[in-house]
């Protein structure tokens, strides 16, 4: 028997993950930019109190940190969590490090022109 069969479709405005994710609930990530965004009072080198936002006194000391090789992995997640992670480039070698060759085959081929010409008279409609 199928799951289809043990498992009914959901009535209009019926969750399928009742327990799941509040409605307008935030995602960890947007919290974290918004609390990075807050001004907070510090003290400044010469012991003025000033108003900064929070990512960048958070900023401020872990790149002091870093410069001490204190925390390189703080600073690292900090920006990955508010940056996205960096692009990393890769190169794929076949046997005895030549380049990796590709046959394609002429079916795989036209099916590759046939979703390029979709794609373009998509694009112009």
């Amino acid at each position: 028997m199928s799951k289809k069969h043990l498992m009914p479709p959901w009535k209009p405005g019926q969750s399928g993950n009742p327990k799941g994710k509040p409605k307008g609930a935030l995602a960890l990530t947007t919290i974290l930019k918004k609390m990075l965004e807050d001004d907070i009072t510090v003290m400044d080198a010469n012991g003025k109190t000033i108003r900064m936002p929070t990512g960048a006194v958070a900023m401020k000391t872990l790149i002091k940190k870093a410069i001490k090789n204190e925390d390189l992995k703080a600073i690292q997640m900090l920006i990955e969590h508010t940056e996205g992670k960096p692009s990393q480039k890769f190169e794929l070698a076949g046997s005895n490090d030549q380049p990796l060759q590709v046959q394609i085959t002429t079916d795989y081929l036209q099916k590759l022109q046939d979703a390029l010409k979709e794609m373009k008279e998509k694009k112009h409609e």
